[in-house]
């Protein structure tokens, strides 16, 4: 049998092999990984207490949609990179775009006039624990889509590793939405961006031997 035979054959059902569906296996650990990231949210930090207001303004979506394009952008790669012997398309186009369409927003805010100056935007009031509190949050959320996709056979798996880490991070920059009162587009495309990227990059480092087969 030679490797492309070899390699049609794991990408036509991997998952069987491995018995629990590779979609089901991941859903099912990251929903239990958000309960606890959420939980930790909602009992230990706290939800805003104008978070029903703040959902009805333009600036929430704007945080909100930045996370979560990269939190969609990452499981779409993520799950086509699962299976070997999937056509490559332009990932890099696709996770490039979120944060140039921050950036588009954070220098049109930047060239308005404002009672805030550039500093204050860049700073906010928790600019030294934002991306760390993201970075933390995406812990029990990367260990489940690892766990899920060592269960796979990503034939790139340092990319994987690197997407895998990227929804993580995008997940857990949602969840923390829900604490932070931070809506400077300057602050999200600095701080929320490298605590999104943080378990990305871990990701790459690990995916090299936790994903290999």
């Amino acid at each position: 049998m030679n490797t492309d035979t070899l390699i049609q054959l794991l990408a036509r059902e991997p998952a069987q092999a491995r018995g629990m569906p590779f979609g089901l296996r991941l859903a099912g650990s990251v929903l239990l990984a958000t309960l606890i990231s959420l939980s930790y949210v909602v009992f230990k930090m706290g939800v805003q207490p104008d978070l029903l207001t703040k959902i009805t303004g333009f600036a929430f979506w704007v945080k909100l949609g930045f996370a979560m394009s990269l939190l969609f952008v990452g499981l779409a790669i993520t799950v086509k990179l699962a299976k070997p012997g999937k056509a490559r398309s332009n990932f890099v186009l696709a996770m490039a775009a979120p944060v140039v369409a921050i950036w588009t927003v954070a220098l049109w805010t930047i060239s308005q006039p404002s009672t805030s100056s550039l500093n204050e935007m860049i700073e906010g009031s928790s600019w030294q624990v934002c991306s760390m509190r993201i970075a933390s949050l995406s812990v029990p959320l990367f260990i489940a889509v690892f766990w899920s996709l060592r269960h796979m056979a990503p034939t790139r798996p340092r990319f994987a590793g690197f997407t895998a880490g990227l929804f993580a991070g995008g997940l857990a920059a949602c969840i923390y939405a829900l604490f932070c009162g931070e809506y400077s587009p300057v602050f999200i495309g600095i701080w929320y961006l490298l605590g999104i990227l943080a378990p990305a990059v871990v990701g790459a480092v690990l995916g090299k031997w936790l994903l290999k087969w």
